[in-house]
């Protein structure tokens, strides 16, 4: 009688400790996916690290179209997206590296059908939250296209905001590495937004600038602060801003936004630069 008390006493403590989350609610990984990082300066790069890069990258692209709307658009696509992201968020921290990356290989497409799917939506009609109505025969046609338009041009920023949201998203944490072009993550995000304030003002034009260090030969920083405003530019156009709207140049080393030694003053003068006006 004991033997069959403390089987069924194990039986009720394994099933306490082999209980699982539901699907796309659970795991270290998918609460804490910003841990993902896909540099590690102590080691040396890898596969591994190229697939983080990516599924960042595609993060980051699903969040710019919840931006543009795609949740009421195809917000049933929207959430297959979300709950495959935080899958690959858990099979990377688990190191499931072959199933993560047939993950994002499926993650990639159906983001490019939802981004084609949303251009097409989006050039007949916005896609907007619903709104709660009390009674919806008491509100006459005039009345909404009124609170149509008064919501437009709630939305609507003026060409100078834009300007300065602009230049507030491309020109703060834009650093780059040593003798390095390599956009850091937290730059693509802000990147990916000023794309979509810039598609929505296709009269504003950006210039790009890179700066260096003061390390190196003149012609070498010249050379190495143009293929940053250049790697600037690759981004912006694969968000969606197009290429005639973009020009790169260099000033080298000739313009540090702060003069002295140190690491950090070096640090900050690596950067690009954007200027920002109106054709």
């Amino acid at each position: 009688m004991r033997e069959v008390a403390a089987v069924c006493l194990s039986i009720v403590l394994l099933q306490g400790c082999t209980s699982f989350p539901d699907y796309g609610k659970g795991g270290f990984a998918e609460h804490h996916i910003d841990l993902i990082d896909p540099f590690y300066t102590d080691e040396p790069m890898g596969p591994e690290h190229g697939l983080k890069f990516e599924f960042e990258l595609l993060r980051q692209q699903l969040a710019v179209l919840i931006l543009e709307g795609a949740e009421w658009c195809f917000p049933a696509t929207v959430k297959q997206a979300q709950l495959l992201e935080k899958r690959v968020a858990r099979e990377i921290f688990a190191q499931m590296h072959f199933d993560a990356t047939n993950d994002v290989i499926v993650l990639r497409h159906l983001l490019y059908r939802l981004e084609r799917q949303l251009d097409y939506v989006l050039e007949k009609q916005t896609c907007q939250p619903p709104s709660t109505q009390i009674d919806s025969d008491s509100i006459t046609s005039l009345e909404f296209a009124s609170e149509q338009d008064n919501v437009s041009e709630a939305k609507e920023m003026s060409i100078s905001s834009a300007i300065s949201h602009i230049l507030e998203l491309i020109n703060a944490d834009n650093q780059f590495a040593t003798d390095s072009a390599i956009v850091n993550l937290k730059y693509v995000a802000r990147l990916a937004q000023a794309a979509q304030v810039l598609k929505q003002y296709p009269s504003l034009r950006v210039n790009l600038i890179g700066h260096t260090d003061k390390y190196g030969s003149i012609a070498d920083n010249q050379s190495l602060g143009l293929a940053r405003a250049e790697q600037v530019g690759r981004y912006l156009e694969a968000f969606g801003v197009a290429n005639e709207r973009l020009s790169m140049d260099s000033a080298g080393e000739s313009q540090p936004l702060f003069d002295g030694d140190g690491e950090h003053i070096d640090l900050t003068n690596r950067r690009v630069m954007a200027e920002v006006y109106e054709e």
